[in-house]
This record gives C-alpha cells, structure tokens and sequence, in this order.
C-alpha cells in the first residue's frame, strides 16, 4: 500500500542498510510525499543520495533536514561526510568539512547516542616514528585526516614552488 508511511519506512532503514541506495531513494521519497517534514525521512534520503553519488541532491537533503529540525546533529555529520569523503578533495571542501564536524560537535554536548561519532571525528593517533599495524593501531580520527591532509597539500606546494624555482635558475644558467 503507498500510503503506510511505516512500511516505506522500514522498507527504506533495511535497504540502506544493505546499501541498496536506488530502493532506498525511492522509499524515502515515497515517504516525504507522505509526510513531507519528516526528518529522519529526509536525513536518510541524504545519506541514499550520497550512496549514489548524488552529492549536490545529497547536500541539498542534508540542509532540509537542518531546516526541519536545525537543533539535530546529525545533517552536519553527514555533511562532513559528504565533503570529507565524496566530493573532489580540495583544500576549501576539507575545510568545510572540518567545520561541518565541529558544528555537530557543538550540537551533540554530552549525548552518548553520539558517542561513536564523537570518536570517529575527535580520536587522535601519534604521527611520529611507525605506525603500528594491525589489531592495536591507531586510526586518526576526521579532524586529524583532515589537518593532515591539509598540511601534505602545504608541503606539495611548498615543493612545487621550489621545483619551479629550482627550474627556473637551472635555464637561467643555461
């Protein structure tokens, strides 16, 4: 029946589950022509869409769901999700991604629901010497990725400058 809104629902909390994105798309859109300001209905669209690389339509869902509920901390998770993880890599998308992260942060307080993600995003490794492998490794948390990754694409250009300068000289002294 298309209109129990329980049953697309449900349909659509398995399908994601199993990263069946396209029938979860469907079941959560189904389910907002049903009850439009749903939220957990909208966040779950954003995350099918984002399955799909359907990442502008993803960021869009992500926003309604901050609008339906601004208070909620999950769209700016997701969010820093869709940035960090699946857009094109650039130092600005990093940045918002980080901020993303610290804005849901800022709205999760001391919830333990959260905990998990809180962990995911704050966890710190030591970066100095060998990384340990296998079961006792440290995996750096979202922030520290993030500023690792910016202070690498520093570096790159750093490097790039004094190739190019570098290049420059050796024709000069040609």
């Amino acid at each position: 029946d298309p209109k129990i809104f329980e049953a697309h629902m449900n349909f659509a909390r398995i399908t994601i589950g199993f990263r069946g994105y396209q029938d979860a798309k469907a079941a959560y859109e189904q389910v907002l022509s049903l009850q439009p300001s749903d939220f957990e209905a909208q966040l779950g669209l954003g995350v099918a869409l984002r399955g799909l690389q359907e990442n502008a339509k993803a960021q869009e869902a992500y926003e309604k769901a901050i609008k339906l509920q601004p208070n909620r901390p999950e769209p700016y998770y997701n969010l820093g999700v869709l940035y960090q993880d699946f857009m094109n890599g650039t130092a600005d998308e990093m940045k918002k991604a980080r901020g993303y992260y610290q804005e849901f942060l800022s709205r999760v307080g001391s919830d333990k629901r959260y905990a998990a993600a809180v962990e995911d995003i704050q966890r710190k490794c030591k970066q100095e010497g060998k990384r340990k492998q296998g079961k006792n490794a440290c995996v750096a948390g979202r922030i520290q990725n993030i500023q690792l990754y910016l202070d690498t694409m520093k570096q790159m250009a750093e490097m790039e400058k004094l190739q190019a300068e570098g290049e420059r000289q050796a024709r000069e002294l040609e």
